[in-house]
């Protein structure tokens, strides 16, 4: 799964690469190094910030740029990757807001296996300026087994032919699509927060025999339900990492801002779904869990209620401390299991402990 969508493989001309770029898109440019991925893949990318006055006029209905990927691990040949993104329309952007002062996030990354690589990236507009940014990477192998083979680029191994089942399970994920770090505020989650958030989901899911899994993805800071529930499915993340692009952190709802806003948000929610969850074997929340919450629980998310399904909190923090947010609250008093994970190889312990909890 590549981390800005699902690309297209497309060979590209060498000169776009190598050549001199005649009209230049002025951005700025992070790339990322070689990071082992909550799906035990390693994964690098890139984010362009790129000012919007530069597309005027911008339209109504926005514009599309190409992010153009060339991936080539050493000694073999290189591979393309295309993703098509909107910049925003006028319509979108906030009240007598000037193009000169807004800037826009683009880009993304790719899964690669153990080995060195480079990578070159372009964003092009349909006036074909562009923005060019390359690195290398060192993958380095490790002790515990990758998902992917050695110098590939976003192939994974066939997966293991399921038994038949007596009965299938549902489990429903709910996805809190906050940022991974209190120190990076943007006004969009970068690649590399939406890739945790999707890589987490992608290990949490993958080879669960007799199991069905549906997916909705919700911001609580925003009161948002971001994506509604639907079945998981391949086509599934490139819907979720659009939707994941599409919050705009940098927007505040003045309602937001009144005490129990949130709180409130996410008793509502839990009370609009729970009589849909009695009917599934668990529900595993997953997300950030750095970030405590001085609200308290109301409504119905204070109840506890019987027959429930079997509660889970996947909380992904990057601080040794547990998770104290309305999430871990609701968890805790439903006597559900929280799990604090911090790498990949905690996250392999979490949905170990999950799985051992069915059999139970």
């Amino acid at each position: 799964m590549v981390q800005s969508g699902a690309y297209g493989q497309e060979q590209i001309p060498d000169a776009w690469w190598e050549g001199r770029i005649e009209r230049k898109l002025s951005c700025q440019a992070r790339h990322y190094p070689a990071l082992l991925s909550f799906d035990f893949r390693y994964w690098t990318g890139v984010d362009f910030s790129i000012g919007l006055k530069q597309f005027e006029p911008l339209g109504a209905k926005g514009q599309r740029v190409a992010v153009l990927f060339r991936v080539t691990p050493q000694g073999r040949p290189p591979r393309y990757f295309r993703k098509l993104q909107f910049l925003p329309a006028t319509s979108q952007l906030p009240p007598n807001a000037k193009l000169k002062d807004l800037a826009i996030t683009l880009g993304g990354g790719v899964h690669i296996g153990a080995g060195k690589y480079r990578l070159d990236v372009l964003v092009v507009d349909r006036e074909r300026r562009a923005c060019r940014q390359n690195w290398t990477v060192d993958a380095k192998p490790i002790a515990e087994a990758l998902r992917q083979p050695p110098l590939t680029v976003e192939e994974m191994p066939p997966v293991p032919p399921s038994a038949p089942c007596d009965r299938t399970d549902r489990v429903t994920v709910v996805l809190n699509a906050d940022v991974f770090s209190p120190q990076r505020y943007r006004t969009q989650l970068s690649a590399r927060d939406r890739g945790m958030l999707l890589d987490s989901l992608e290990s949490l899911t993958a080879n669960w025999p007799c199991v069905s899994f549906s997916v909705e993805a919700v911001h609580l800071e925003r009161r948002q339900i971001v994506l509604a529930e639907a079945p998981l499915e391949a086509a599934l993340y490139d819907r979720l990492d659009d939707a994941l692009r599409g919050i705009d952190l940098g927007k505040v709802d003045m309602d937001s801002l009144r005490k129990g806003a949130q709180a409130d948000f996410f008793a509502g929610f839990i009370e609009s779904r729970a009589a849909d969850w009695d009917r599934y074997k668990a529900v595993i929340f997953l997300g950030p869990g750095w970030r405590p919450a001085a609200e308290k629980l109301e409504g119905w998310a204070r109840s506890k209620r019987a027959n429930a399904p079997r509660l889970y909190y996947v909380a992904l923090s990057p601080f040794p401390f547990p998770p104290e947010n309305l999430v871990a609250k609701y968890v805790g008093s439903q006597d559900g299991r929280i799990l604090r994970v911090s790498t990949p190889v905690e996250l392999v312990k979490a949905i170990k402990r999950i799985r051992e909890d069915w059999n139970k």
